[in-house]
């Protein structure tokens, strides 16, 4: 370019691209982008494996963190888990005035009158074809792509409504249906999904009759997280859920290694986020939206972390413009990300003060970051949606998992409540043989259980009234 036969208008505005393009280039790398360090060599996270080389050799104390890389976890993603889409995601689209889902249980035999969870125990009874042993409906079947976002509305009515209402500096509750609710949860993983609607309502039956009665009213679950297929929550899972008191956290799985440049794949996860709202926004068993687990620390690349954060954004809001009544949790470990979710975070007006953020912690960090969590200044309560100890810590697991919900409940004005890790040995992970606090039959292992139940029965409103069998 010839600089002499431009103008000094001209030489001005290009100093002005210049210095922008900079000014651009140095906040992403401060603030995620390809400045930062790779998220795996941080090593102060301890996944919920916590096994590298070194740890087979002798064990650590509570307190030493383990270096762990995403292969140390999990296997890796089949191409297909790209996309996000799991088995519930492909189900035929519903007209966008349909409030609700027929499922196959709901045909089999009349309900009674008085069961709000719209689920009765004969409703699985009739006979199945072998092909509905799967759990799988002919409406699954059909290769029928979801709706697009653009033809839904709105949300006008819910079954539920929950927020998180401030109540002061560093001081909120968390409301269900107006009413203050410690957070008491469990990290639901059992894999119910090839069972028939029979077998499928009377585990959950079983299931949700011991959680209820132990005072839990939250379950967590997952997608097609860390290359293994994960259960389906679906409305048989949601109608025995809220049977017993207990709201779902519902999953909407993010890769963490998708192209969160490239338009077509953002459009494609936005039009299943759009179609899974419009299915369960209105389930009275809905408690909020789970979008992403661990997508930094699983190995989101650091170029790629500030597209991610955009479309993070793009999609939270997506999800409440059409269910403003129920929030956007995001879950990642530990508070080694903090900084960076608190940038992408608040980059965008408006405030979005029900998009919220949850920890996984395996280590004893659990305390220091509880007890420094304002100091991010990020101006949200804290959850614990994972949380899982040692048997080689001081008092063995138990005592351990004790401990911590314990640490949980020690700061009530910003901790909402916590979710120990996991429900059974029988997952689809193997690391949850490891830390499954139930047997197959759902039976206790050991006193863990037992332990964290006599803790949870002192909160208030824990204590309710159960179905009987």
């Amino acid at each position: 370019m010839n600089l002499n036969r431009l103008s000094l208008p001209s030489l001005i505005a290009c100093v002005l691209v210049i210095a922008l393009i900079g000014i651009a280039w140095s906040v992403w790398s401060r603030d995620g982008g390809p400045g930062l360090p790779h998220p795996v060599t941080l090593g102060s996270q301890v996944q919920r494996t916590g096994v590298t080389p070194q740890d087979e050799q002798a064990p650590e104390s509570p307190d030493q963190r383990t270096r762990v890389t995403p292969q140390d976890k999990h296997a890796p993603q089949s191409p297909d888990q790209r996309t996000g889409v799991t088995p519930q995601d492909e189900q035929a689209p519903q007209s966008p005035d349909q409030r609700t889902e027929v499922t196959p249980h709901d045909e089999q035999a009349p309900e009674s009158p008085d069961q709000r969870t719209g689920v009765t125990p004969q409703d699985g009874q009739a006979p199945e074809s072998p092909d509905q042993r799967t759990g799988v409906t002919p409406q699954d079947e059909q290769d029928v792509r979801p709706p697009s976002r653009a033809d839904l509305p709105p949300s006008e009515a819910s079954g539920s409504t929950v927020r998180v209402q401030k109540i002061g500096d560093n001081e909120f509750r968390y409301l269900v249906n107006s009413e203050a609710q410690v957070f008491i949860g469990m990290g639901y993983n059992p894999i119910y999904r090839y069972l028939s609607n029979e077998e499928r309502a009377a585990n959950y039956d079983r299931d949700f009759r011991i959680l209820c009665q132990a005072g839990v009213n939250h379950i967590t679950g997952w997608d097609a997280d860390k290359g293994y297929e994960q259960d389906k929550f679906d409305e048989l899972t949601l109608d025995y859920a809220h049977r017993y008191g207990i709201g779902v956290v519902m999953p909407f799985f993010l890769p963490f290694d998708g192209d969160y440049y490239d338009e077509a794949f953002r459009r494609d996860l936005l039009d299943q986020a759009a179609a899974k709202v419009a299915r369960f926004r209105d389930h009275p068993a809905l408690r909020m939206w789970g979008v992403g687990n661990e997508v930094f620390l699983d190995g989101l690349p650091p170029e790629m972390a500030p597209a991610f954060g955009d479309f993070y954004l793009e999609v939270a809001d997506l999800i409440h413009g059409l269910d403003p009544n129920h929030p956007v949790i995001y879950r990642e470990g530990e508070d080694i990300f903090v900084p960076i979710i608190v940038t992408f975070m608040q980059r965008r007006p408006p405030e979005r003060e029900w998009l919220l953020y949850a920890m996984n912690v395996y280590t004893a960090e659990i305390e220091r970051i509880l007890d420094t969590w304002t100091d991010y200044g990020f101006d949200r309560p804290l959850f614990v949606s994972e949380f899982g100890a040692e048997e080689y810590w001081p008092g063995g697991r138990a005592i351990g998992y004790l401990d911590m919900w314990r640490m949980i409940r020690s700061h009530p004005e910003y901790v909402m409540g916590g979710a120990p890790y996991v429900w059974t040995t029988e997952g689809p992970e193997p690391v949850d043989q490891k830390w499954g606090l139930m047997d197959g039959e759902s039976v206790p292992v050991d006193d863990t259980f037992s332990r964290l139940r006599a803790d949870w029965l002192e909160e208030e409103g824990a204590r309710r009234s159960c179905p009987a069998t």
